[in-house]
């Protein structure tokens, strides 16, 4: 959406920089869905939006200063900081907290740094063009409500300063129109969203094009052969067209079927005998299918777990397994942590130095495999749960991948799929309680694929 500023007489008085590009922080944001409302609505939500911004610390003090320049968008706002690189993150927080505690609107959020030319609009007030509000657009475009996304230029600065490092995670690359983006988002203090973006991941969009490529190929070699046989049929002379069929593409003329003999009389005594018309002929059994051996949440109670208040629970023991052999199953449970600083559990394992490590801390769930007693590369996803609460997951195993899912609002919501390139070992499946920590089982079940 192109920007239509409004009037900042406040900013009047500001410095203009002419042709001369600046580098600036931008927060864009707008209204999801705002669309869908009446234009009365949409005015009074606009209203209400630019009185809630208005008010926000960051934007009172960049104002006060003359470092911001403020630019209305139809549904939405795109906040220009000249100089403070923290004042958008700043701004979207309060923003985001104050929606928090009075939800009139839904609100995604986009923030970019990088240069902009500063100069008059149509109206004579301040405005800005160039790459820096342009990819602040396109960021805010990739999310959806409650999403508040950065763009790597400007995560990369911040992930340095401990302020906000713990809440900055980095979501992958995207598509949104021709632009190619690495996308960062923000998760922190109940402040963002864990749902997927709406925008295409790269690697989607490759894959995309190389079918689309593939598909064009087969088309144009098609066409190629088509127009070969048409040439060869109807517009070289007979000579030539001779020498193609009997030299360069040889075809094997159509021999003649064969007459049927008519059958003997004696049709029955010339038959060869069928092993079912044999005395004493047993049919074979029909073919098996392998199976997991059943282990349900009763079953953990011959491990060395109790009951206590309509749950099992566990205190230590380390690797806890449960004893099926799995090379490709569904694990459901559901558990919370009742003592300890993070739930863990361990697919694929075979020895206590060659297995997969699953963890769920309070912000995070993390993947580690474990080669002969060495810790892998860990990968890190943002889940949005609580865990001193019960959580209820889903693990779909395969020789080729382990996928995690997440149980949020009635429906499943993917946490990780990882593919090892090595595959994925045959193994057991089981809970890694260190020392004196202890989780509690409400629900288990394995089930074959």
């Amino acid at each position: 959406m192109t920007p239509s500023p409004g009037s900042n007489p406040e900013l009047a008085g500001a410095p203009q920089t002419g042709d001369e590009p600046v580098m600036v922080h931008v927060l864009y944001m707008d209204i999801v869905k705002s669309t869908d409302k009446t234009t009365d609505e949409q005015h009074r939500t606009n209203v209400r939006l630019n009185a809630l911004v208005a008010g926000t610390r960051e934007f009172q003090e960049a104002r006060g200063k003359g470092e911001l320049i403020s630019i209305a968008t139809g549904d939405g706002m795109a906040l220009v900081f000249l100089r403070k690189l923290e004042g958008p993150m700043r701004c979207a927080i309060e923003v985001a907290h104050a929606l928090r505690a009075d939800a009139f609107c839904r609100l995604r959020m986009g923030i970019h740094s990088g240069p902009v030319i500063v100069g008059p609009d149509i109206n004579n007030d301040r405005n800005v063009s160039g790459a820096g509000i342009h990819l602040a657009s396109r960021v805010m475009d990739c999310g959806g409500s409650g999403h508040v996304l950065i763009s790597r230029d400007t995560a990369e600065q911040l992930r340095h300063l401990s302020a906000w490092k713990p809440g900055l995670h980095y979501l992958g690359e995207y598509r949104v129109k021709r632009d190619r983006l690495h996308v960062w988002g923000y998760l922190h203090g109940g402040i963002g969203s864990t749902a997927p973006l709406k925008a295409q991941s790269w690697q989607a969009y490759q894959r995309r094009r190389l079918l689309v490529v593939i598909a064009g190929a087969v088309v144009l070699a098609g066409a190629v052969v088509a127009s070969a046989h048409f040439l060869i049929e109807r517009s070289i002379p007979q000579r030539v067209s001779d020498y193609f069929r009997q030299v360069l593409w040889p075809v094997e003329p159509a021999l003649p079927m064969p007459a049927s003999p008519a059958p003997p009389r004696n049709w029955q005594q010339l038959s060869r005998p069928q092993a079912s018309d044999l005395p004493g002929y047993t049919p074979p059994p029909p073919p098996t299918v392998a199976t997991v051996p059943p282990f349900a949440l009763e079953d953990w109670l011959n491990l060395g777990w109790s009951r206590d208040n309509g749950a099992l629970v566990k205190q230590g023991g380390d690797f806890v397994r449960a004893p099926p052999e799995l090379s490709t199953a569904t694990i459901e449970f559901t558990a919370r942590v009742v003592n300890g600083k993070r739930l863990e559990w361990v697919a694929a394992y075979r020895d206590p130095k060659n297995y997969d490590l699953f963890q769920m801390d309070d912000t995070n769930f993390t993947r580690t495999p474990v080669v002969n007693g060495k810790h892998g590369k860990t990968v890190k996803v943002p889940h949005g749960a609580r865990r001193d609460s019960y959580n209820t997951f889903s693990i779909r195993i395969t020789p080729k991948s382990i996928v995690h899912s997440i149980l949020r609002d009635q429906q499943w919501v993917q946490l990780d799929a990882w593919e090892p390139s090595e595959g994925v070992a045959a193994g057991k499946f089981g809970f890694h309680i260190p020392g004196k920590d202890q989780i509690a089982l409400k629900d288990f079940k394995i089930t074959p694929n």
